[in-house]
């Protein structure tokens, strides 16, 4: 029987490869006519762009060896150089003490300061949102110009969203652990990597080799996707594909593992669930991801990988340049900056015209200093409409509802970003990948299994 994984991103893919590896027939069923998914690559005009910027870098155990293992020869090794811009100047992240004292406006840290000295004088209390935890740590003004308007940019209203996302993604707690960061000689590796990997060609070629793995022990169909999931007596027993040519059934699965957004997934089965699970999963929310593509007729724009925009004044939260991850993904004379521009899904930035669109992340590249709008080549646009999971107060009792009823299938597993409603990144995505198949080969019981979706809650993104 095989163990059939529904979607051929980082996660599917890398749970099939831990699986094939230990010799079991595995299936993996995607969609698109290619892997990868959020971590993928598509060439456009003959430059390699992959779906927004993305290091391969990881403080989990075996990953960073696992990168090297699956890439050989095709692995670089960078070192990472990022910015942050602020009151009209850049300064590099992690912040470098010097160049901050100097380029930093002085009345600006001094209001920040004497906010910071305010918050002593409050009652200490356990931060419920976004907004508390930072007024907690950095006080109101820090907090409005470096975290509130990079929130409502790209998660929504920070007074909505959890204490929670806060601590996941920005590990830096307070002014005071920030200016001991600053001024330690060396960064902690779970708060900012100093060198990460990246393929030669563009991250999707991760996808591609665990693919080729994938492909000695089973199949990876392209071009398919699951209709129907058939449920008898508590387990999967039938799966329904769609492809092009027709329909296919895949009957009696060992396994099923989904890493469908669960909305989607809930669709497919058969008998439906009960409508406080279908409930639960609506109010499930996503913020959409728009990425504008911007080709440059100079060989290089920026020093960074990547800059970061907190200020509400820039339309994008974030530009990269994926030349400088590797000089093979363009032309010797070209390059590119991918800019990201988050918000709602039917949002007017999202229906915007592409050309109109183009023009409004253009003229703020301008604005920031970082190209002349003569220097552009064209343009392209990705629309991803389910991008970032909100963190909203109410996720966490909505997400557990979803996966108990999910959880009561025996032989059914949701795993990755999408299939647990989870903030993570690609090293996650195979750290995932790679518990699964623990879980599976060493036939683990259902409570095990949730103490190792407790443990997923532990990751932390890494900058």
């Amino acid at each position: 029987m095989a163990h059939v994984i529904l979607g051929g991103g980082i996660t599917g893919l890398g749970a099939g490869y831990f699986l094939a590896r230990a010799g079991k027939q595995v299936v993996v069923v995607e969609k698109r006519e290619s892997g990868g998914g959020m971590a993928g690559s598509f060439v456009h005009r003959g430059f390699v762009c992959d779906v927004g910027p993305h290091k391969l870098y990881s403080v989990l155990p075996g990953v960073m060896a696992l990168y090297k293992d699956l890439l050989g020869e095709e692995c670089l090794t960078v070192e990472k150089k990022n910015s942050l811009r602020l009151c009209g100047s850049y300064f590099s992240f992690p912040v470098r003490p010097l160049q901050f004292a100097v380029r930093f406006p002085k009345i600006t840290a001094a209001r920040c300061g004497l906010s910071y000295a305010m918050t002593f004088l409050k009652p200490s209390s356990v931060p419920v949102t976004y907004e508390d935890y930072f007024l907690a740590g950095f006080g109101r003004a820090a907090y409005r110009l470096l975290f509130e308007g990079f929130c409502w940019k790209v998660w929504g209203n920070p007074r909505e969203i959890s204490a929670e996302l806060a601590r996941r993604r920005i590990p830096v707690p307070s002014i005071k652990e920030f200016i001991k960061n600053m001024v330690v000689s060396k960064q902690k590796p779970e708060v900012s990597a100093d060198v990460f990997y990246y393929p030669r060609g563009g991250v999707g070629r991760v996808c591609d080799r665990l693919a080729e793995h994938v492909l000695k022990a089973g199949a990876v169909e392209y071009g398919s996707q699951p209709s129907r999931l058939v449920v008898r007596d508590g387990r999967v027993v039938e799966i329904e594909v769609r492809r092009a040519i027709g329909k296919s059934v895949i009957h009696d699965p060992e396994t099923v593992t989904s890493t469908l957004y669960l909305q989607d997934l809930l669709s497919l089965f058969d008998p439906p669930p009960p409508e406080n699970v279908l409930q639960a999963a609506e109010r499930l929310r996503y913020r959409s991801l728009l990425l504008v593509y911007v080709f440059v007729n100079r060989p290089r724009v920026l020093d960074d990988h990547w800059i970061f925009f907190p200020e509400r004044e820039f339309v994008f939260n974030r530009v990269s340049e994926q030349k400088n991850f590797s000089a093979h993904v363009a032309p010797a004379d070209k390059t590119f900056l991918v800019a990201e521009i988050s918000g709602d899904l039917n949002d007017f930035l999202w229906n915007m015209p592409e050309k109109q669109l183009a023009d409004v992340a253009i003229t703020d590249l301008v604005k920031a200093g970082l190209i002349a709008s003569t220097d552009v080549d064209g343009t392209h646009i990705v629309r991803i409409d389910r991008m970032y999971p909100v963190y909203d107060l109410e996720y966490r009792k909505n997400l557990r509802i979803v996966l108990d009823w999910l959880h009561s299938i025996e032989n059914f597993y949701t795993i990755g970003r999408q299939g647990l409603f989870a903030y993570t990144n690609t090293d996650h995505s195979l750290d995932m990948g790679q518990k699964l198949a623990v879980q599976i080969l060493e036939n683990k019981s259902r409570a095990e299994w949730e103490k190792t979706i407790d443990y997923f809650d532990s990751y932390r993104i890494v900058d």
